[in-house]
């Protein structure tokens, strides 16, 4: 009786020996366990003389893979760290995404420009086939493949209710490693090499801030929806992963939605170093009549998260309308929580 695990960190090796039609073990495997990133609660027990601001932008920098979040000592602060552990010749993330890619594609430059031109925010297929260099006939199949390997997604409205039909596509980087080499070490890969790297890490450590607040902070608050939803602690079960909402009128970061039952919630998120005013609790309610699809009544549900608290008034106005408050530090110990109790499970 042989009971065999293959494990690695290259699925493309993997794939080619066990699963592939050529291989000796084709069609022999019992189960595939594709191990994610993970989770930004374990960040507490890696780092745990970091505040919760410094694991988010831990989490950003390295998408939660381990051996990235090794790098980091957290007795040294960011920019620290930045300098001496990350921004140098000898960081394998710097050549990690380049060989990602060459592991798994057999001609990787166009996926190479086609990933530079959206980690730029070129986001529509026209502007991505532009920036990319590559006929638009063509980009298509160059983004399949990406989705298909989970670096790429196609979003949409999350009030789209066929999302496959929608002409609204905007294309993201979903991995969170390569979506930050991309926009800020592989610009700056020969000079970083070479051993100059004032110039990256001063850029980098500049726009961190806003890159959290754009990207990885709206993911954790749409994932901390999911995980209240999961553990029942949501006032209604959305049919989909929580989305957000774009259209000329009006812009949601956070929207998870229940069909059947005509529930809905809007969520707004920031992550700027003052506490959130009465004034962004109503720009949100205000708008609420912009993104509610169809000619039908809504029971509306508002979240807000906030890096840095809410005023008096804020919170008083949020009392009004039954909005929940989320700080940084409750989403962080409630998505705790939920490892632990998926550890316990």
């Amino acid at each position: 009786q042989v009971f065999l695990v293959l494990m690695g960190s290259l699925a493309g090796i993997i794939q080619r020996a066990a699963l592939d039609y050529q291989s000796p073990l084709y069609g022999r495997a019992t189960a595939r366990l594709k191990l994610q990133p993970l989770s930004f609660g374990a960040l507490a027990h890696m780092l745990p003389n970091y505040s919760s601001e410094q694991r988010v932008a831990v989490y950003t920098i390295t998408g939660g893979v381990p051996a990235y979040i090794e790098l980091f000592d957290d007795s040294l602060n960011i920019l620290q760290n930045l300098q001496q552990r990350i921004v140098t010749p000898a960081n394998v993330m710097l050549s990690d995404a380049v060989f990602l890619l060459h592991e798994q594609l057999d001609d990787p430059r166009n996926y190479v420009a086609v990933l530079e031109a959206i980690a730029a925010g070129f986001h529509r297929l026209t502007e991505i086939a532009t920036m990319a260099g590559i006929d638009r006939s063509n980009i298509t199949k160059y983004l399949a493949v990406l989705r298909e390997l989970g670096y790429v997604e196609r979003l949409v409205p999350a009030t789209v209710r066929r999302p496959e039909k929608s002409r609204k596509g905007q294309y993201v980087i979903t991995d969170p490693y390569l979506r930050f080499y991309y926009r800020f070490l592989a610009p700056h890969r020969s000079a970083i090499e070479q051993g100059r790297v004032k110039q990256a890490t001063s850029l980098l450590y500049d726009h961190l801030l806003d890159f959290i607040g754009t990207h990885t902070f709206e993911e954790l608050c749409r994932e901390w929806v999911n995980i209240k939803a999961e553990m029942g602690e949501l006032s209604f079960l959305p049919e989909r992963t929580t989305g957000s909402f774009w259209s000329k009128q009006a812009q949601v970061d956070v929207l998870a939605i229940n069909w059947r039952t005509k529930e809905i919630l809007l969520g707004e998120c920031k992550w700027g170093p003052k506490a959130v005013g009465r004034e962004v609790i109503q720009t949100l309610i205000d708008k609420t009549e912009k993104v509610l699809p169809g000619q039908v009544t809504w029971q509306v549900h508002f979240a807000f998260f906030a890096r840095s608290g809410f005023t008096p008034a804020a919170q008083a106005l949020a009392q009004e309308h039954q909005a929940q408050l989320v700080t940084l530090a409750q989403l962080e110990s409630d998505m705790q929580r939920w490892l632990k109790s998926q550890e316990a499970g």
